[in-house]
């Protein structure tokens, strides 16, 4: 199984939602980052995919199911 993640665009170690991956915690709390948070949105259009998936072992993924 895969696990929604979204990567801090700007590597932000001093927000509150930054965890120690470069994750944003943001998304564990069913929060999107792009729409949240003035930097993500910098970054990314709403509409764009901006999500990566993330399984048991650490490996990236771009989509949910795929490669």
């Amino acid at each position: 199984m895969r696990k929604k993640e979204f990567f801090c665009p700007v590597d932000a170690w001093d927000c509150p939602y930054w965890k120690e991956n470069g994750f944003c915690s943001m998304v564990d709390d069913g929060d999107d980052p792009v729409l949240e948070c003035d930097d993500a949105g910098m970054f990314f259009e709403p509409d764009e995919d901006h999500f990566i998936w993330v399984d048991e072992e650490g490996c990236i993924f771009d989509t949910e199911n795929g490669d």
